[in-house]
């Protein structure tokens, strides 16, 4: 399977927030976590526990940006743009407008509609490439 496959990436990162963490996620434990300079592990209480602390949606868009920017595919991207291109691929993949509703949690089919792009659009465009970048790590 693709590291673009949902359930791929959720098992990815279920697998590094139990090696982080010393313990399996709960269904309340933050998905973006911060990490220590480097990114080998997470902050520790002064007793020693792991932490795992929230990030903020700024410091998740400079991530996003970043990425963007090292796929050769310009500014203003942000979080908010991959939940776009998600929208985006689904629809363009045959899933539909119901699909895309049901994966983005959209409470209506309208609100999920206006997250799907044209397909010359840039954020459906560089939506694959933003994701690669961001799970390689360069």
């Amino acid at each position: 399977r693709s590291v673009l496959d949902p359930v791929t990436a959720i098992e990815a990162w279920r697998s590094e927030w139990t090696r982080l963490m010393g313990r399996p996620p709960a269904d309340t434990d933050p998905v973006y976590i911060r990490l220590t300079p480097g990114g080998a592990s997470v902050p520790r209480t002064e007793a020693g526990a792991p932490q795992a602390i929230r990030l903020t949606g700024e410091t998740v868009n400079n991530v996003v940006g970043d990425r963007a920017a090292a796929a050769g595919l310009g500014d203003g991207w942000t979080g908010h743009s991959l939940r776009r291109g998600m929208a985006t691929s689904v629809a363009e993949g045959g899933g539909g407008v119901e699909a895309v509703a049901e994966i983005g949690e959209w409470a209506s089919l309208d609100m999920a509609r206006r997250y799907i792009d044209q397909a010359d659009r840039t954020h459906s465009k560089g939506h694959d490439a933003v994701l690669q970048n961001l799970l390689a790590g360069t």
